[in-house]
């Protein structure tokens, strides 16, 4: 026998309901912002916004609402909502050392919000059903032995075990992100991000483009991570009359084919010039099983920023000037890899810090050292 369920709003609310069959009323003053959503398709917006509101159990008999402190589950949590945001709540939660507080009637955990640069060791925010399934949604080894460390791509998305260092938190957001408490996953693969620079040199300046690429505007593409060939390639093919499929040409060892289409965007910002790729990693359909319990869609941005170094062409920079003077040699709490990559790009040769492959040690040693001592130097020298 079907149920009938009353819900009733009052003035201009609205109420939604979910296809879990769950019920939520969006209070008068959310009214045009959540039309917007609607109209717009973000769900994930929708969402975000419900999380911030108070549930059932937060009101009284008589409809009327009642603060989450008053909740006895919630005596002796911390309430931090007399911050003037949520990071500066949980920034000031976690260094007084609490395990858990309040803010805006929501109680939080202070071991949930990743820190931005922070190599992912494990997924915090998705428990799976640690079973066959789940493990067969990231993919196993397969994926580990077709993209390498992009594999965990794949792990990620069903909760199962990170095998390399390769993804972190990102630094960044979306300059148009909704949501100021949102977290993007960043992808710290060499081999993955010169794939970007060569997708980026490939579409914004030698206009190649591959099956089903398009332009979004003037400063963003949707691209391919897949190694299709180009228009370009495929007419060569068909005036040589030879047959065959292209697709995947360099195998494997492409490893953007893990995350396929993205999208691809060139900006600016206070560190300077800066090439940004953005994914919604949900293996095409979007969709988990019919719970949610094995697998959780997530998102993916970081920025790649370049420079001229003064021969007119765009490189990859590691450290702005203000950062290379501001470098503690004596800590070394820096990236030494990326220092020895950013003062080769100045013009300093480190042939002792140089292996036989051509690539660098990423060891501090004298060399490197007195590289970053004499740039400061010549800084110094041409401010005078």
């Amino acid at each position: 026998m079907k149920q009938n369920i009353n819900i009733e709003a009052e003035g201009s609310e609205l109420i939604l309901k979910n296809k879990a069959g769950d019920y939520v009323i969006i209070p008068k003053k959310y009214r045009t912002e959540v039309q917007g959503m609607i109209k717009e398709g973000c769900h994930g917006c929708i969402d975000s916004l419900v999380e911030t509101l108070p549930i059932a159990s937060q009101y009284a008999q008589d409809g009327s609402w009642f603060p989450n402190w008053l909740n006895p589950k919630n005596w002796g949590v911390t309430d931090y909502s007399d911050k003037s945001d949520f990071n500066t709540a949980y920034s000031t939660a976690r260094t007084s050392g609490e395990k858990e507080f309040l803010f805006d009637g929501k109680r939080y955990s202070t071991a949930m919000k990743p820190v931005a640069g922070d190599v992912i060791q494990k997924r915090e925010d998705f428990e799976p059903i640690n079973n066959w399934a789940a493990t067969n949604a990231a993919g196993g080894e397969r994926r580990q032995e077709t993209y390498g460390n992009l594999g965990d791509l794949y792990a990620y998305f069903a909760g199962q075990p990170l095998k390399s260092n390769a993804l972190h938190y990102s630094n960044y957001k979306p300059t148009n992100s909704k949501d100021p408490n949102a977290q993007y996953i960043a992808v710290k693969d060499d081999k993955f991000i010169n794939e970007v620079l060569e997708n980026y040199d490939r579409v914004f300046n030698k206009k190649e483009l591959l099956e089903g690429e398009k332009e979004i505007n003037s400063n963003t593409w949707a691209v391919s991570g897949y190694t299709r060939p180009t228009t370009q390639q495929l007419n060569k093919q068909k005036q040589s009359g030879k047959s065959g499929d292209l697709f995947y040409e360099k195998g494997k060892d492409h490893v953007s084919n893990a995350i396929g289409r993205y999208f691809l965007s060139k900006s600016k910002d206070d560190r300077g010039d800066y090439i940004s790729y953005y994914d919604i990693f949900d293996r095409g359909s979007g969709k988990s099983d019919s719970k949610g319990l094995l697998t959780a869609p997530f998102e993916i941005y970081d920025r790649i920023y370049t420079k001229d170094y003064g021969d007119g062409k765009q490189k990859r920079m590691y450290y702005t000037d203000k950062e290379l003077s501001k470098l503690d040699i004596n800590k070394k709490d820096f990236d030494t890899l990326a220092l020895q990559r950013e003062l080769s790009n100045r013009g300093y040769k480190l042939p002792k810090s140089t292996k036989q492959d051509g690539s660098f040690d990423g060891i501090w040693g004298d060399e490197t050292k007195n590289a970053l001592l004499e740039y400061r130097k010549s800084q110094n020298k041409s401010k005078q």
